[in-house]
């Protein structure tokens, strides 16, 4: 369990860890909306997006039409038949952008001197 900037772990007392400790599970309580008896692997669980069902360590997300304190453990298993017979949607191929490097630009100014030495010739 996490504690709370203003309290000193070397000091803090009994009561304020069992204070920690509730309020953690109370935090839990209210992540489950509803748990089925028969079946532990399927699950109604508040998520940050809004209520779903878990299953078999896969999300399904619950129509808009229904409620999802009132879905039975038959409701959960349509809706998750109901996913499973949908045909994957066709994904396209994302493009790559390939973009080209402008050619650099010759400056303009004066230029530059060659600095080649005469050669000697001896007769």
């Amino acid at each position: 369990y996490s504690i709370k900037k203003g309290d000193n772990p070397l000091e803090i007392s009994l009561p304020r860890s069992i204070e920690i400790m509730e309020g953690k599970q109370t935090k839990s309580d209210k992540y489950i909306i509803k748990e089925f008896a028969e079946n532990s692997e399927i699950r109604v669980l508040n998520g940050r997006y809004g209520p779903y069902i878990s299953a078999m360590k896969k999300n399904y997300k619950i129509p808009k039409e229904k409620e999802p304190k009132d879905l039975t453990l038959q409701d959960c298993l349509d809706v998750i038949n109901q996913v499973g017979e949908k045909e994957p949607s066709k994904k396209t191929a994302v493009k790559k952008n390939k973009t080209k490097k402008a050619p650099k630009k010759k400056t303009v100014g004066k230029a530059k001197k060659s600095t080649a030495k005469k050669a000697k010739t001896t007769r």
